[in-house]
């Protein structure tokens, strides 16, 4: 498991893709499991700092129970076409809970949207991440990025 910056500092032009396409449209999908093991996806906000990936949750959310009971989580922002035209990502590793204040207060400096008190801050470690691109000049020829490289 890995953080973010890790991550940015092994991949530096996959991190830069994975970044601007989940910054670019605000939203993404936060795919966890429930406690009886069906998958569950949560349209989610992420935030992106030097420092890590971070999401915002409600108290009640099941997806924050989701991480907090196990962890794990796949992340995906939305596809721009049936056909995509640009570079899509996927990323995939474990959550965990952030109480420090100042950590919390840095991400929240750096939210675009505003934050309630009561939202509960989890970071997102990363284990992989795959970047999906159309291929040039035939944009049904996928060329596919992994970190860690397979």
């Amino acid at each position: 498991m890995t953080n973010w910056s890790k991550f940015v500092e092994e991949a530096p032009v996959l991190a830069a893709a994975a970044q601007e396409r989940i910054r670019d449209l605000h939203i993404a999908y936060l795919a966890t499991t429930a406690p009886n093991g069906a998958p569950r996806v949560h349209p989610v906000s992420p935030i992106i700092t030097e420092q890590g990936i971070f999401v915002f949750m409600e108290p009640s959310s099941p997806k924050g129970h989701d991480l907090r009971r196990g962890g794990r989580f796949a992340l995906h922002p939305p596809v721009d076409a049936p056909i995509p035209t640009v570079s899509q990502v996927f990323l995939a590793g474990r959550g965990r809970v952030i109480e420090d204040p100042e950590e919390r207060e840095a991400v929240l400096q750096a939210a675009p949207y505003d934050v309630l008190d009561r939202m509960v801050l989890f970071e997102l470690d990363v284990d992989n991440v795959m970047s999906t691109s159309p291929g040039d000049p035939d944009p049904y020829e996928v060329v596919r990025e992994f970190w860690p490289p397979r």
